[in-house]
């Protein structure tokens, strides 16, 4: 955000001439943003669901249903009610005293902190994700397609997602109007629903979106398509490419409180004499993990996410059964998760959730039903 005479004068510079980019690439080329052959554009057709909006039930300004449609306020830059606003910004409202405290055992890759989900008209193999960015860009952290055709089945509960594209690390962006639109992850379905997942907290104001749009075809695209993409990067920008999983493993994770939390795989190169991916289970008095004092052993774990935690129980039944311990879930974030957890993987966490004192549910659905019953069982027995 400007901050004096001359910041406000280079950020008016910059966005007159991101205005004329745009008019001059329309103009030349009959739309903003240029495609190569074979591909086709589609607008939103709706917003499905969202987690927050700036705007009230019964308005039409600021609300996310502007998201949808055709584009009201791009090239232009500033605050325009037509646009879709959401509900917070920048770090305040996590500082504050009403603000809710950080869940331990988070994990540090997951950033989303609100969402959007948008539907298009048909469903496309997605090359490029289109998002018009009006006002403060920079807030998406995350895209992801729905396989509503092939990997999804509501009635059995199942419902699959695909990261598109992420981003490893959060940074403020200049001050004008563009079209973010990073290059993608190849996925092997077609989709008609898109997932926006949103960061704010490196904002100075609140961040509008114009509309987003779905690139794709019809059939499943070749490489060379989602190489002869035309770029809609600024020249000064440099977007973030995707990161992997693999990558993420190079990355230390850690913790609300700042803690260094090691991946299963790590764990094991620092222990060096345990193997602890093999396949026959482990006796628990041939393991180095059966010496150490039970409550050495928990400090070591507390180290560990969820995630983590979950999957090192399915080493040997000493690691399981502390791995189960409650007191290791009396701060139970399940957010992160949401396109994983369904109802009987809420069923598992039961018995280990006998002392917890915060539980996060939020977005939970998302990746499966959850009956109504087994959700009064669940919170009945924990």
């Amino acid at each position: 955000m400007a901050r004096n005479a001359g910041d406000i004068t280079e950020n008016t510079n910059l966005i007159n001439e991101a205005i004329q980019h745009f008019n001059e690439v329309e103009k030349r080329e009959g739309n903003v943003s240029p495609l190569s052959s074979g591909q086709i554009r589609l607008e939103g057709l709706e917003v499905t669901n969202f987690s927050s909006q700036y705007g009230s039930e019964s308005s039409i300004s600021y609300v996310a249903i502007n998201l949808a449609g055709q584009l009201s306020v791009f090239p232009k830059y500033g605050d325009y009610t037509q646009a879709c606003v959401l509900r917070t910004y920048g770090p305040w409202w996590k500082k504050a005293p009403s603000g809710t405290k950080a869940y331990t055992g988070t994990p540090s890759d997951f950033k989303s902190e609100d969402f959007l989900e948008i539907r298009f008209s048909e469903y496309l193999y997605p090359t490029r994700i289109e998002i018009y960015e009006t006002y403060n860009p920079g807030a998406i952290v995350r895209i992801l397609a729905c396989d509503g055709a092939g990997g999804s089945d509501a009635d059995k509960g199942k419902i699959t997602w695909a990261t598109l594209w992420s981003q490893g690390k959060l940074k403020p962006t200049k001050q004008r109007p563009r079209i973010f639109a990073p290059p993608v992850n190849r996925v092997s379905f077609a989709t008609n629903l898109i997932r926006l997942e949103l960061n704010s907290t490196c904002l100075d104001y609140y961040t509008e979106l114009d509309g987003v749009k779905l690139v794709g075809t019809l059939t499943p695209p070749v490489e060379a398509m989602y190489k002869n993409l035309p770029s809609l990067c600024f020249p000064d920008e440099d977007w973030e490419q995707n990161v992997t999983e693999n990558q993420r493993k190079c990355e230390p994770r850690r913790g609300s409180e700042g803690k260094t939390i090691l991946d299963v795989d790590e764990l094991q190169q620092r222990i060096g004499v345990m193997d602890i991916n093999k396949t026959e289970v482990a006796d628990p008095e041939d393991t180095l993990f059966a010496f150490l004092p039970r409550e050495l052993l928990q400090l070591v774990l507390s180290y560990l996410d969820t995630r983590d935690l979950c999957k090192l129980a399915q080493t040997c039944r000493l690691l399981r059964d502390n791995c189960y311990d409650p007191l290791l879930y009396v701060d139970l974030n399940l957010q992160p998760f949401w396109s994983q957890i369904s109802g009987p993987h809420l069923s598992s966490l039961v018995s280990r959730c006998q002392r917890v004192q915060r539980l996060n549910l939020s977005w939970l659905g998302g990746g499966g039903h959850i009956d109504q019953e087994l959700f009064k069982r669940f919170k009945l027995n924990s």
